[in-house]
């Protein structure tokens, strides 16, 4: 038994003098016909055609840094025109939407079949890759769904250029996360739908999409992890970085190697860190925020589409892409000055639950905003080291700290700028006035009544409904001279 054990794991692998890809299966069983033994091997995939310096497969990731749920990529402002474009399952032109299959096991082919071919075959023969100007093959905006999605303009010019055709021929689903299966058939369409005829599958999970996910294996843009794709796994922000990294290297527009070194915080250590940065040098990501990526945050379809038009515009098409505006600062997210991990730490001569309203609003848009790893106990103890107060932190700590933290900060001196700010997209940190001088910060400027969203860190003791007039809190500021001593203290975290 040891000796058939021996004889399998050797066979596993497979060396490809053609691509020098080293390719062995992964968690591969087979049943042995004779004795009706399962064997497993757990022989891992090394390839070393990777498109990154840390030598990883698309498919690996690690641990989300970043709790945000929302999205407000600032690639998005890009305003392509509003063409159209297609869709299918198999490598020739089709009707068929992305939307996935049901599973349909007499459909699929048997693993332990699929498994034995795997490795009685060679790696499959290599394919080039041809970025050319795609023809408009559609015309207006058949997706009911998009009319409010801020992906809205590359979503169409993606239809118009045949690289969708739509979750369902009605709808986009531009919220739903990109998968791995959709991810081959978007880079095929990309690169025009060449016509492939894989000559054996290397995968035993894999029937939709097969055709598309066998030419990107064949492309070396993706690898997978033989014998699997997954191409139901969600693909991530990194990953789709390498993915259209390895394509533009795949077609000779990219070096095939070549350090780069993006200016994000969160990917500085990311095993996708060279393809992101070769992202950011070319114009195509600026970014989840002005200073963040988000590498390890799945990938939605309506950010798919802004990063396969941005990706066209400047591989294919040679633009040089307007330089974006100064991203958007995302909502804040909540945080409580009284939550048990933090309102006991020390600020000043008292502590975060009792005097933290400032670093707690601050960790709101700090994180929430611009995705910085902080949370009210971490900005509080950096405050505790630059405050001079003996209670609470006044308008300057407040700046002071933002600063240490590489922010910049705008003090807000009439509403007509705090309105605008707001339509902008920025929270606003204000002192107001509840007996004695409170932080909270206001975001989310209604257009149509003026009203905005507190978001308080001591709950909703003071505004139980969460919302307020922009009038109504620039009328009651705080009346303590320490938070007026930088100026009005109405502030923008930038």
């Amino acid at each position: 038994m040891e000796k058939y054990k021996k004889l399998l794991t050797l066979s596993a692998l497979v060396l490809s003098s053609t691509q020098g890809i080293l390719v062995s299966a992964s968690e591969l069983t087979v049943t042995n016909v004779d004795s009706s033994v399962s064997i497993t091997s757990n022989v891992q995939e090394e390839v070393e055609a990777s498109s990154s310096s840390e030598g990883s497969s698309e498919n690996s990731s690690t641990a989300d840094s970043s709790l945000e749920d929302s999205i407000s990529e600032s690639d998005h402002q890009s305003n392509p025109p509003s063409d159209k474009e297609t869709e299918e399952t198999g490598t020739a032109p089709g009707s068929t939407t992305e939307k996935p299959e049901k599973n349909n096991s007499e459909k699929e082919v048997a693993k332990e079949s699929v498994a034995q071919e795997y490795f009685s075959r060679k790696n499959l023969p290599r394919v080039g890759v041809s970025l050319k100007q795609l023809p408009v093959k559609n015309s207006g905006s058949p997706f009911r769904d998009i009319s409010q999605s801020m992906f809205k303009n590359n979503i169409n010019w993606i239809y118009g250029r045949g690289i969708t055709t739509g979750y369902t021929p009605s709808t986009y689903n531009p919220n739903a996360k990109v998968t791995r299966g959709e991810m081959a058939v978007f880079l095929h369409r990309l690169a025009g739908a060449p016509a492939y005829k894989a000559p054996f599958n290397v995968y035993t999970d894999v029937s939709q999409y097969k055709n598309q996910i066998l030419w990107l294996t064949a492309t070396t843009v993706s690898n997978g992890t033989a014998p699997h794709y997954n191409p139901n796994g969600k693909v991530t922000r990194g990953q789709m970085a390498a993915f259209l990294h390895r394509m533009a290297k795949a077609s000779g527009k990219a070096p095939a190697s070549a350090k780069y070194n993006p200016k994000f915080w969160d990917v500085q250590n990311h095993m996708f860190k060279n393809d992101i940065g070769w992202l950011s040098s070319k114009g195509i990501t600026t970014g989840y925020t002005a200073t963040s990526f988000k590498p390890d945050a799945d990938i939605t379809r309506g950010e798919m589409a802004a990063f396969l038009y941005r990706f066209y515009s400047v591989v294919v098409n040679n633009q040089k892409l307007p330089a974006a505006p100064q991203p958007h600062a995302n909502q804040p997210i909540y945080y409580s000055q009284l939550d048990a991990r933090w309102k006991n730490n020390r600020l000043n001569g008292s502590n975060v639950g009792v005097s933290g309203c400032v670093p707690t609003s601050l960790a709101m848009i700090l994180r929430g905003s611009y995705g910085q790893n902080v949370d009210p106990g971490i900005v509080a103890k950096k405050a505790d080291t630059i405050s001079h107060e003996s209670f609470g932190l006044s308008g300057k700590d407040l700046i002071n700290t933002a600063k240490a933290y590489g922010r910049s900060v705008e003090v807000v001196s009439n509403i007509n700028r705090a309105e605008t700010l707001l339509r902008a997209g920025y929270p606003l940190i204000f002192y107001i006035n509840v007996g004695i001088g409170h932080a909270v910060v206001v975001s989310d400027y209604d257009n149509t009544n003026g009203r905005v969203n507190i978001n308080d860190p001591y709950g909703k003791l003071f505004y139980p409904s969460g919302k307020t007039t922009l009038r109504e809190l620039w009328g009651r500021p705080s009346q303590d001279a320490m938070d007026w001593n930088a100026g009005r203290p109405v502030f923008a975290i930038k």
